[in-house]
């Protein structure tokens, strides 16, 4: 079974050690993504399990991996794609309908979200990353787009 899960860490000789418990006994969380973020944080992305399609909760969250503590959560639509830490200030999140967002790191506010068109034409951003204050967008329609961010 893939509940209960754990965030370990794998040292260079295999061995692992666990970080902070994944789940916890009221939800199993499903579709997970996650990027680092400052102070020790995560920014982690995931729908929570129901037996009904298209159910279940979507959210972003910040998670302190010293105390295992949510620091904040945002409600998304629908389930993320790639996320990536843009300026060590903002989290950007690529959503499975062809919206592209970004969320402030210290507060989970969303700042901006949109559908990702070009040239007249919708796609889906499937990767992210992130260099200083620019990010670069891999597509479905594999097109690498870059966007500066601030």
């Amino acid at each position: 079974s893939y509940e209960h899960k754990w965030l370990c860490c794998i040292s260079p000789d295999g061995t692992s050690e666990r970080i902070v418990p994944w789940d916890n006994s009221e939800e199993h969380l499903i579709d997970n993504i996650a990027c680092w973020a400052p102070d020790n944080t995560l920014i982690r992305a995931f729908k929570v399990y129901s037996p009904h399609f298209g159910k279940g909760d979507k959210r972003l969250e910040r998670l302190d991996l010293t105390t295992g503590n949510i620091l904040w959560a945002t409600h998304l639509s629908t389930t993320v794609t790639s996320l990536a830490l843009v300026d060590n200030k903002y989290v950007a999140y690529a959503l499975n309908d062809g919206h592209i967002g970004l969320v402030d790191v210290a507060s989970g506010t969303i700042l901006d979200e949109l559908a990702l068109v070009m040239d007249g034409v919708p796609t889906v951003a499937m990767s992210l990353a992130a260099c200083n204050s620019q990010l670069a967008v891999g597509t479905i329609d594999a097109r690498l787009l870059l966007f500066e961010v601030g």
